[in-house]
Formats: C-alpha cells, sequence, structure tokens
C-alpha cells in the first residue's frame, strides 16, 4: 500500500486498488458507502492528489467511526468512456 509509480505515472495504492495520484492531472474523487452504494462527499475539479488525499482522509474518519472498511474512495468516469 502506498504511493507508487506504474509505467511513468503515480497511483496510491489502498487496499489492492490504484488510485490516480497525478499533481498535475484533475480527478473526480467520491466517497461512497458501500452498504448502501451512495455517495457520501464528492471532491471535483482538484489536482488527483489532492482530491484522492482530501477523500481519504474523511474515508478513515468514517471508517474509524464504524470500526469498518464501510466507505471507500472511488474515481468517477464518464460514462463516455465505459
Amino acid at each position: 500500500m502506498g504511493y507508487r509509480v506504474f509505467n511513468g505515472y503515480p497511483y496510491f495504492v489502498y487496499n489492492g486498488f490504484r488510485h490516480r495520484y497525478s499533481s498535475v492531472d484533475l480527478c473526480d474523487y467520491d466517497l461512497i458507502d458501500s452498504y448502501s452504494d451512495t455517495v457520501e462527499s464528492s471532491y471535483y475539479g482538484l489536482r488527483c492528489s489532492q482530491a484522492y488525499d482530501q477523500c481519504a482522509w474523511d474515508r478513515d474518519i468514517y471508517n474509524d467511526g464504524e470500526r469498518d472498511f464501510r466507505y471507500f474512495c472511488a474515481e468517477k468516469i464518464d460514462r463516455y468512456f465505459l
């Protein structure tokens, strides 16, 4: 877990998943409640590293309160690319 570079691109690895972590590119992250599949908070229009850090901070606070891994951060992707 932690900061890693794959194929020259920066990622943050958490719980087996890669999250974009560029200090240049913009990302849209959501804090997701895995029990209800709802968005608790959004972190949009920020540099990837900033958006992920803010989401991860809140995720950890929420999960500590639940004493579980209920909440996770996910990057929102445009449906056009799916």
